[in-house]
């Protein structure tokens, strides 16, 4: 109720902000018909757009005995922009059937809503308030620079990286120094941990099925899984960017907390807890001929600094590096990244009365592949992508083909194959799919 509250006050807010520029367009209207050009984007302030997509995903389970499930469901993204002389709006819906099975009304209205901000801009400046999703660096699902939206891990097939995203109330401030540098603000009020699916979604993760049994075990258990929101969850970010020649790299720092949560004893009641950390990281991006370099790394200073706490999430780092090398051969790009966390005293489980619990941190390397290639003035996009990891040796293959269709279409088809007794990929052995999304955008 506070979010809708919010939206609609913002909403209004924004109206009021507008009004001027809106009265001044019309005192304009006989200046502007001089111009064709200026008065259609004078009169046309408001614009529409947005996406309807079905999906069909073929589940093909093979372990622990062969069985077929089916399933599909329906999107629908609607952004209206208002778009004044030095002020933009921005009002996201997004709607999709997989939330309809929501118990919660609440759960419902949550994703609902996908973001509502208004952008200010100024000579060497820009501020940003509102739900908003900043995104410092998009396929970053290791949380290495983009610390600060929660992920909805419940549905690994179907939604874009961004989707997947829910997007936070903050104030942003971008300030230009000069014209190859910025440095960036955030502030953000609360904190929302990732979405985690429970035990009978089938990307569920060991933790949620490990939690599920000792709930069936001692009946006496309470799960407090609920997040209490608190003035003091406020989250801080800093960061400062500059491009020297053809590299551009970042330094940041931000305080904010876990996304994954740690368990904790209280007289028979299991209580989900997120950690307060420091973030210190780094990001550049460099090209070189036929070549495109890009590393990401951060340390993750928690309140265990000496890693003698077992209660704690000890201190760790995370990496992601890429390398893509485009083949003087048709449109061909081979990538290969390499992305991982380590660390430095590692905490495997969780335990009560003798039962672990898997935790959602662990030591991961793993390295991907992937082969791509386009046709017909880049209508076709079809790739070939395998990942694998290189401390279980737990692996997946996929096949990808993206298709441009007439009247604003597109076709996507995947296939993914999973294998592994354990780990970050084995975890899914059981889920191999295919899915054909048909998406019409306007």
């Amino acid at each position: 109720m506070k979010r809708i509250l919010f939206f609609l006050i913002l909403f209004f807010l924004s109206l009021h902000l507008f009004s001027q520029e809106l009265s001044d367009w019309t005192g304009d209207q006989e200046g502007a018909q001089e111009n064709t050009e200026a008065s259609q984007f004078h009169t046309q302030p408001i614009t529409i757009e947005g996406f309807l997509r079905t999906v069909l995903q073929y589940q093909y389970l093979i372990k622990p005995f062969p069985q077929n499930i089916t399933n599909s469901h329906a999107d629908l993204k609607l952004t209206v922009n208002y778009q004044g002389s030095i002020t933009y709006a921005s009002f996201s819906f997004y709607a999709t059937t997989e939330y309809l099975t929501n118990k919660d009304p609440k759960g419902i209205l949550y994703n609902l809503f996908d973001e509502a901000y208004v952008q200010v801009s100024f000579a060497n400046a820009v501020i940003i308030f509102g739900y908003y999703k900043p995104i410092w660096l998009t396929g970053d699902d290791l949380n290495v620079v983009d610390v600060f939206l929660p992920y909805d891990w419940s549905s690994a097939v179907t939604r874009t990286y961004l989707e997947k995203r829910k997007a936070q109330l903050l104030i942003n401030a971008s300030v230009y120094l000069g014209t190859r540098s910025m440095l960036e603000l955030f502030y953000l009020p609360l904190f929302n941990p990732d979405v985690i699916p429970d035990e009978e979604n089938i990307w569920a993760f060991p933790f949620s099925k490990d939690l599920a049994k000792v709930k069936q075990r001692f009946s006496r258990v309470a799960i407090n899984n609920s997040y209490q929101h608190s003035i003091t969850d406020s989250q801080l970010g800093l960061r400062f960017s500059m491009t020297l020649s053809n590299i551009d790299f970042s330094f940041f720092y931000a305080y904010t907390r876990l996304r994954f949560p740690r368990l904790e004893d209280r007289n028979d009641s299991l209580y989900f807890l997120y950690d307060p950390v420091h973030i210190f990281g780094v990001f550049f991006n460099a090209l070189a001929g036929p070549f495109v370099f890009w590393g990401a790394g951060s340390y993750y200073l928690t309140y265990d600094t000496q890693g003698t706490d077992p209660q704690q999430i000890d201190n760790h780092i995370r990496y992601n590096g890429k390398i893509e090398w485009t083949v003087p051969l048709s449109h061909l790009v081979l990538a290969v990244e390499i992305k991982g966390i380590q660390f430095f005293h590692l905490q495997t489980h969780f335990s009560y009365s003798g039962y672990a619990v898997t935790s959602f941190y662990d030591n991961r390397t793993n390295l991907i592949m992937r082969l791509s290639d386009t046709y017909f003035n880049r209508a076709l996009t079809p790739a070939v992508e395998a990942g694998v990891s290189l401390l279980n040796f737990d692996w997946y293959m996929a096949a990808l083909v993206d298709l441009i269709l007439p009247e604003n279409l597109s076709l996507s088809i995947r296939t993914v194959f999973y294998e592994g007794e354990s780990g970050h990929y084995g975890f899914f052995a059981k889920n191999d799919f295919f899915s054909l999304s048909l998406r019409y955008e306007f």
